[in-house]
């Protein structure tokens, strides 16, 4: 099956499917922040500048950088305003 490559250049949710292998690269010039559901409920009440502490600390992507995602939801996010990602999916 093919491998598709898809742009984020907005802030929101990335699905990676199933039965494919997704992996999320930072083409930015800054942190890329990955969460879920879950995590974003977590880490809600925290003051600012905690939050933003966590998040570069655990769940940042740096500039060049790769990860790859489980199958479902991700919660994408920029550090600075203008920010990109490519989603790459190698569908087996």
């Amino acid at each position: 099956m093919p491998k598709t490559f898809t742009l984020i250049n907005q802030a929101g949710p990335v699905v990676a499917p199933v039965a494919a292998k997704s992996v999320l690269i930072n083409t930015s010039d800054s942190n890329l922040l990955v969460t879920n559901e879950e995590i974003d409920e977590a880490i809600k009440n925290l003051p600012f500048s905690a939050k933003n502490a966590v998040l570069n600390a655990l769940y940042a992507v740096k500039p060049g950088s790769s990860l790859s995602l489980t199958a479902g939801t991700h919660t994408v996010a920029f550090v600075s305003s203008v920010g990109t990602a490519v989603l790459l999916v190698d569908k087996k």
